[in-house]
């Protein structure tokens, strides 16, 4: 889903930066925790990789009833989520979507 097998026997200084923050969130969710926590997940990937990535945290959070916080300056991320908190200088602008709080 993510290329990891391309990379599984490279060693990280052989990794490009993209690569690395992949490893890291597979590295992430192999753990199955209850709460992610992700700032950014698809910030500097190529757009294909980023939605791949997006719609991972999206299938392991519905499958493994995790809930998964992030921030997204993307739009077309943000969109993907159930709920969205818009946010400016701290202040807390709007509120969209399914959210359980």
């Amino acid at each position: 889903l993510l290329g990891l097998e391309k990379i599984l026997d490279a060693c990280p200084d052989s990794l490009t930066g993209s690569q690395r923050r992949i490893v890291a969130i597979a590295r992430a969710l192999v753990s199955r925790p209850s709460v992610i926590l992700a700032d950014e997940p698809a910030q500097d990937l190529d757009p294909r990789t980023g939605d791949a990535v997006i719609g991972l945290l999206k299938m392991t959070g519905r499958e493994f009833h995790q809930t998964i916080l992030l921030t997204a300056s993307d739009r077309k991320a943000a969109h993907m989520a159930d709920c969205i908190f818009a946010m400016d200088k701290g202040r807390l602008l709007s509120e969209r979507g399914r959210c359980l709080c």
